[in-house]
């Protein structure tokens, strides 16, 4: 079986990240390089699925107000609430219905 080419990393930590490493290196029965390249592995897997982050529309930035001042007004529907509504829309065929504010 042939083996990928590996490259060396080095990195500088401050005595409480050391520390807290070791500890979940002993929880985890792995050694600090194993638990680093576990980490990066995690974190470059977490990296694809995040969301990425942009500059609003002018347009988003007038809704995202509008839904402010909503809320500020006690305007809104808890997320419970709504579940409450889906279920029940769900459970009368999707009929909908009026529904007030909280």
């Amino acid at each position: 079986m042939a083996t990928c080419p590996k490259q060396t990393i080095a990195t500088t930590l401050s005595q409480e990240d050391v520390a807290a490493l070791d500890r979940v290196r002993r929880e985890e029965n792995l050694s600090r390089a194993g638990l680093a390249r576990e980490a990066i592995r995690q974190y470059i897997a977490g990296a694809i699925r995040r969301v990425p982050v942009v500059d609003p529309e002018p347009g988003e930035l007038e809704a995202i107000a509008r839904g402010e001042a909503a809320i500020a007004r006690g305007e809104y529907v808890t997320l419970e609430e709504l579940l409450h509504d889906l279920d029940i829309d769900r459970r009368e065929g999707g009929t909908k219905k009026s529904r007030t504010t909280s």
